[in-house]
């Protein structure tokens, strides 16, 4: 989808479905230490051999706040998000981190299942106020979550992942509706992927969508 190696990129409300690589990040690979912003973004049916959704290099700044990952697949590790950590200062100089927040991370599928490393694999990560399959709570953070999202139709009418059919708002009732942090949204973030406001109750909702669209399960 997109492959940064050099400055400083800003994302707001897009869309990476049904991108393919054959190494690493299908949806985003970046290498820069200058710093990667996305916000808003949405990640669905990427597929790589690391980092299906995201691969964020050993030195890479990374800020994702209010996307959703679902879906996403690595032939090895980090369906959702791999963060590479290189243990050589002599190589690799300063480690870059990666910062999550308010995201969605569900669905996501790598050599080892669809639990919690699946969705996002590798340090230094900061998470907070996100919903992740499989939370245990070792990646530490507030706010987090491991309850099912509720979307309101993963792989869409055409029962096939990563198409445009793929409906990943949220129904009525979801575990993640108000269950957000507002002090992480930036303020560039005022709308969600369908142009509603992007607070409307009395906190933001986790993921790339604003508000129940249909449905409610009590």
């Amino acid at each position: 989808g997109i492959d940064v190696r050099n400055g400083h990129v800003v994302l707001i409300n897009t869309v990476f479905r049904n991108n393919r690589a054959s190494g690493r990040g299908g949806g985003i690979h970046t290498e820069s230490d200058q710093g990667m912003v996305v916000s808003g973004g949405l990640f669905d049916g990427n597929r790589s051999v690391t980092g299906g959704g995201i691969y964020c290099g050993h030195s890479s700044i990374v800020t994702l706040t209010n996307c959703t990952l679902s879906d996403n697949y690595a032939s090895e590790h980090g369906g959702g998000i791999y963060r590479y950590l290189c243990t050589s200062e002599t190589c690799c100089g300063d480690p870059g981190y990666t910062t999550v927040a308010n995201c969605i991370l569900w669905g996501n599928e790598d050599v080892d299942g669809t639990g919690e490393r699946p969705q996002i694999h590798g340090a230094p990560v900061t998470i907070d106020y996100s919903c992740v399959q499989g939370w245990t709570g070792g990646l530490g953070g507030i706010g987090n979550i491991g309850d099912v999202p509720y979307f309101v139709d993963m792989d869409g009418p055409d029962g096939v992942v990563g198409t445009a059919d793929d409906n990943l708002r949220l129904i009525g009732g979801s575990p993640c509706i108000d269950a957000g942090g507002n002090a992480p949204v930036p303020s560039e973030l005022i709308a969600d992927l369908d142009g509603n406001e992007r607070i409307c109750g009395a906190a933001v909702d986790m993921g790339a969508y604003e508000g129940a669209h249909q449905g409610f399960f009590a």
